[in-house]
Formats: C-alpha cells, sequence, structure tokens
C-alpha cells in the first residue's frame, strides 16, 4: 500500500515518495511530477516514458518544485552503485524499498 507514503509527500513531511504512479488521486495529479531518468520531469501520466528504473508500475514521485526535484535527481544516481532494493544482509526485509 502506497497512501502511507503519498500522504507523507503530501503533507509536506517527505519530499519524494516512491510509489505507483496509479496512487496520486486523478484531482491531484497536476501538483505533482516524475522524476525522469535523463534528469526532466513530466506529468504523472507520462509513467511509461518517464522513469528511474525500470521496476514494474513502480515511480518516483516529487512535489511539482524544480530545485527539489534536481536534488532528489542528484543524489539518486550518486547512489545508483548502492543496491537500494536489497535488504540482504539485514535482519529485516524490505527495508527502504521492496526488495526485487
Amino acid at each position: 500500500d502506497y497512501a502511507g507514503a503519498f500522504q507523507c509527500l503530501k503533507d509536506g513531511a517527505g519530499d519524494v515518495a516512491f510509489i505507483k504512479p496509479l496512487a496520486v488521486p486523478a484531482a491531484e495529479k497536476a501538483s505533482y511530477e516524475l522524476l525522469c531518468k535523463d534528469g526532466t520531469r513530466a506529468p504523472i501520466d507520462s509513467y511509461k516514458t518517464c522513469h528511474l528504473a525500470r521496476v514494474p508500475a513502480h515511480a518516483v514521485v516529487s512535489r511539482k518544485d524544480p530545485e527539489l526535484a534536481d536534488r532528489i535527481y542528484n543524489k539518486l544516481v550518486a547512489v545508483k552503485d548502492f543496491n537500494l532494493f536489497s535488504s540482504d544482509g539485514y535482519a529485516a526485509k524490505n527495508l527502504m524499498f521492496k526488495d526485487s
């Protein structure tokens, strides 16, 4: 369930949500945007062509703020060799994201 992650973004408590694009209500799509692999941003409905990684039905969504989007993109690019989608080596699973 992605409701909590989206609510955190919506309330301003978080800057980014790793959610399925369909978790964003239609009436609120204009307030958010996708972060694309090439550093650009796109409307929520462009999830088929705009994504940071090809993970089935997942997207990186941020508030519509160009500076914030750039900071998030740069941080994610900087950690691209770090295995974000694996909890191997830890006692718990699905720590930051679902294990792939």
